[in-house]
């Protein structure tokens, strides 16, 4: 079989997709297979698994296939039935409870084949039968037979567990079976020449033989040739391109060596890859960077990382391998890009380097996220020498600086306060007293001379004894960088008159900051108290970086001073509506604080919260939420005033429902010079396919709409939920029609799947907004508003929607009484576009003297009035809308707590003014 009739298969793939077939690049056909294997079912025919239908299955113990001639393979996927591409097992849990057995792929030319290619260990929790996602990646095998089969009479804690004790004894699995619904195996017709080869010396460390796996694989779906993993010596026998990955821990054996060869330009960082003759070198130190080397050369090939799970990467078929861009130096937008959230629960075993590596653990990391809690992922670290640390730190610093991103608790420990006496307690005005330490959540007295000097010693003493780099060397987290000093969440700032309160601004109104409403700003104790620390460390010729945290009640730049020396680094959390453009009016509060924030600090960091989809408020993950082009804008935004890098809290419940935003975030922080609407064109034709057009219309009509008319998702607390304008009727039927064309489209069970996410979160909105049972293409349903004279709404019309956190709305004889935060709503169709006089007639109850506030909408346009009588009067609100049907929706607008705030309503009236 020579390297040409390889090639066959990829234009053989080409047509059958231009016909309408199910197979990707580098699937193999299944026709001319012949089953072998145990499983049954379904009439026990392969044809069963190769259907394109996640409904059948094969239940067994092996799947044994005849190619009929020899074949070079190099990947074999198999799903269940149990909607595995959503489903992640719990890691903590995975860390003490032993899978349930190892699914194995054996290759040969005789059966049973004998030579193991791959393997992969079944979670705990993947049910009786067996019904998980399997995929094992091996470098090519070339073999007339394939065994795949679900193993589990295995050794657990000698070859194949990751290490960890069993807390609990491992299940009965003698019996156990194995359901089998899809099945693909990937390779190359034929036993092919050798060509090109991915050069690796053994052994090789865990992130290089990644890096290896990624190249080899992704280099035969392009170029449609195997590239198998060969040794420097093997490769003599290839007389192809050789793709070397380099291991250059030889210059690196401890932290002056390497610090040296840094220096020298030896050991380069980021993306770094050579060329020499035939030879394509992917080389930097650390390991990661060899890594980040890999993926963006295979970027810029085509290939996308969508989602995570093992269907989530896009490869462009028929495209040939580029090497006309090499040599490649390039540097990230962003330094740090922080996955502050659990990345490593993607993947449920602690070690993956028994196994083929989890797809879905690759994901954040292959889309340029570089560290995460407490990990740096598949990237490595273990091979970077620390800084020597002479040790030898005084008791009363052992807490050090730990803790991100509150740790004051560890700055001045409790039992330091304790110790030093009374002065060092934070003050509460309330009490009247300082309070003693484990009272309340309350800050110590921050601008106490004595405390600011004993944090200033605590940073010498520490970066003397155990410096950063003894500790996190070469970290790329920005947090790593400094001596943080946190603020505690949800804390309480000292108020003593003689040191602390004195510095406080006026109150400011923390306004775009979430779940802070409005309060005094307490800036100015807070970083009278960073400034000073640092003041104190600079005196002392030291290079150490204090870290600040811009954060709810010390979000505002303080009055003074006016600007803060170079060893401070603040991080500023980025507040206000995450789904609306920077220059949005609901973001004005934005701008004004970062370009304070430029003009005082030049060290800038980010703390975002635009992947945090749901909260105590919004617990389900299902809503929609458009966010790529916010994200883009705001990363633009953020790097013209230095201030990329940072990390983003997230809810990866939501990754099902919001995959675009996923992965929009880190792509743009590693290159802005990217644009929206490439990232958006990317991902919706990697990840919906067949339906990707479709799908992308569904989308920005709702992103378009959202930007255009000004409608902000923030919700409360730190999530998105139905705000008021937010799916009008109008924009729910476009988005419906997008939706049903994208199903009608669907071919692939992946797509389908995938479209079946989208069906429940806009389902959801149905549900939210009270329409499950609305026909949204049905105009005859809905109040008619005339050009000519005016409507009295019958309140009976009024719905009251599901609104999360409660809708404290109810309907009595001839009114809607409002006893706390509530919506009513009604869809109208107006016949002609124009401006409307809406008149409501309300009475209130007062709370603490505060009337009640009732907002008016149609559709995404509202307007505001008090209610300032307690017998019924009337208020008006003019709005413009275009013909079409339009929802009107009155909204409370400033519950009280308690529910003391009242109103009621018993008239509703609109009648046109202009048109």
């Amino acid at each position: 079989m020579t390297a040409a009739r390889c090639c066959r298969r990829l234009a053989l793939v080409a047509i059958l997709g231009l016909l309408g077939g199910r197979l990707q690049a580098a699937t193999l056909d299944p026709s001319p297979w012949k089953f072998m294997g145990d499983l049954t079912g379904g009439g026990g025919s392969l044809r069963v698994l190769t259907d394109n239908n996640l409904a059948t299955s094969l239940t067994g113990r092996q799947i044994g296939i005849d190619f009929g001639a020899e074949n070079t393979i190099d990947r074999v996927y198999l799903t269940g039935t149990n909607r595995q591409l959503q489903q992640w097992p719990d890691v903590a849990s995975a860390k003490t409870r032993p899978p349930l057995g190892l699914v194995c792929v054996y290759v040969g030319d005789s059966w049973p084949p004998r030579r193991r290619a791959g393997t992969f260990m079944v979670p705990y929790d993947a049910g009786s039968p067996v019904d998980t996602e399997v995929d094992i990646r091996f470098s090519p095998i070339t073999g007339r037979y394939v065994l795949i089969q679900l193993e589990t009479e295995v050794t657990w804690g000698v070859d194949n567990w990751p290490g960890f004790a069993v807390a609990t004894r491992p299940p009965d699995v003698s019996g156990l079976n194995w359901r089998v619904a899809e099945l693909e195996i990937h390779g190359f017709n034929g036993a092919c020449s050798n060509q090109d080869a991915v050069v690796l010396a053994e052994p090789a460390p865990a992130p290089l033989r990644l890096a290896a796996g990624e190249l080899s694989y992704y280099l035969g779906e392009l170029g449609g040739r195997p590239v198998p993993i060969v040794t420097p010596k093997a490769a003599r026998d290839y007389p192809g391109t050789w793709y070397r990955v380099d291991d250059l821990k030889r210059l690196a054996p401890d932290y002056a060596t390497m610090m040296t060869n840094i220096q020298a330009g030896r050991l380069p960082d980021n993306v770094n890859i050579l060329v020499q003759g035939r030879q394509v070198d992917f080389t930097g130190w650390p390991y990661r960077s060899v890594l980040w080397s890999v993926w963006e050369f295979l970027e810029r090939q085509g290939v996308r990382w969508v989602y995570p799970d093992a269907q989530g990467d896009f490869v462009p078929a028929g495209r040939s391998v580029d090497l006309s861009f090499l040599p490649l130096h390039y540097t990230p937008s962003a330094t740090s890009i922080y996955a502050n959230w659990d990345a490593s629960s993607l993947q449920p075993w602690p070690r993956w380097d028994v196994q083929s590596i989890r797809q879905s653990y690759l994901y954040p990391w292959r889309n340029h996220w570089n560290h995460t809690w407490a990990s740096d992922g598949p990237l490595g670290g273990e091979e970077i020498p620390a800084a020597p640390a002479p040790g030898n730190l005084p008791a009363e610093f052992q807490e050090k600086f730990e803790g991100y991103p509150h740790n004051f608790n560890a700055v001045v420990p409790n039992q330091i306060l304790l110790a030093k006496g009374s002065n060092w307690w934070g003050f509460d005005a309330a009490q009247g007293r300082r309070m003693r330490p484990g009272e309340e959540n309350i800050t110590f007295c921050m601008d106490n001379p004595e405390l600011i000097q004993w944090v200033a010693d605590k940073v010498m003493a520490v970066d003397t004894a155990y410096p950063l780099p003894s500790q996190r060397p070469l970290s790329r987290f920005h947090a790593d960088a400094s001596y943080n000093l946190l603020p505690l969440d949800s804390t309480v700032f000292c108020q003593d008159g003689e040191w602390c309160a004195r510095f406080n601004d006026a109150s400011l109104g923390i306004g775009g900051a979430w779940g802070v409403g409005s309060r005094p700003s307490m800036s100015g104790e807070y970083y009278h108290f960073v400034n000073s620390v640092a003041l104190a460390v600079r005196a002392r010729d030291s290079s150490a970086l204090i870290g600040a945290l811009a954060y709810a009640d010390v979000y505002d730049p303080p009055a003074s001073p006016a600007a803060f020396p170079d060893n401070v680094q603040v991080e500023v959390c980025l507040y206000g509506a995450p789904n609306l453009p920077t220059a949005s009016p609901q973001n004005a509060r934005l701008k004004p604080v970062w370009d304070a924030w430029r003009a005082r600090c030049a060290r800038l960091a980010t703390y975002d919260y635009a992947l945090l989809h749901t909260d105590y408020q919004q617990p389900d993950p299902q809503m929609p939420v458009p966010l790529v082009a916010a994200i883009v804008d705001r990363a633009h935004f953020l790097a013209g005033l230095g201030a990329l890098n940072g990390g983003c809290q997230a809810s990866t419940t939501s990754f099902p429902y919001n995959p675009w935003n996923f992965y929009a975030y880190p792509r743009i922080r590693w290159n802005t010079s990217q644009d929206a609407a490439t990232l958006c064109a990317e991902f919706f034709n990697g990840y919906f396919r067949e339906s990707a057009q479709p799908m992308l219309d569904y989308y920005r009509a709702y992103e378009n709409y959202e930007i255009s008319n000004d409608v902000s998702l923030y919700y409360g607390g730190a999530c998105y939920g139905l705000t008021p304008g937010a799916f009008p009727l109008g924009l729910l039927r476009r988005m419906q029609a997008s939706l049903a064309q994208a199903e009608t489209a669907a071919t692939h069970w992946v797509v389908k799947d995938r479209l079946a996410r989208v069906r429940e979160g806009f389902n959801w909105v149905l549900g939210q907004r009270g329409l499950a049972r609305v026909n949204l293409a049905d105009d005859s349903g809905f109040l008619r508003v005339p050009a000519s004279s005016g409507l009295a709404i019958p309140l009976a019309r009024m719905t009251a929607p599901a609104i999360l956190h409660g809708n404290y709305v109810e309907y009595a004889r001839d009114n809607w009484h409002f006893g706390a935060r509530g919506t009513i709503q009604t869809p109208l169709l107006f016949e002609h576009a124009g401006t409307y006089q809406v008149t409501v007639t309300a009475k209130a109850v007062p709370f603490e003297n505060i009337f009640p506030v009732l907002n008016c909408f149609l559709g995404a346009h509202g307007a505001t009035a008090t209610l300032a009588s307690t017998n019924y009067a009337d208020y008006t609100f003019l709005l413009s809308v275009p013909a079409g049907v339009w929802d009107l929706l009155l909204n409370y607008g400033n519950a009280a707590p308690r529910g003391a705030r009242n109103f009621y309503i018993k008239n509703i009236q609109i009648a046109a003014v202009t048109r």
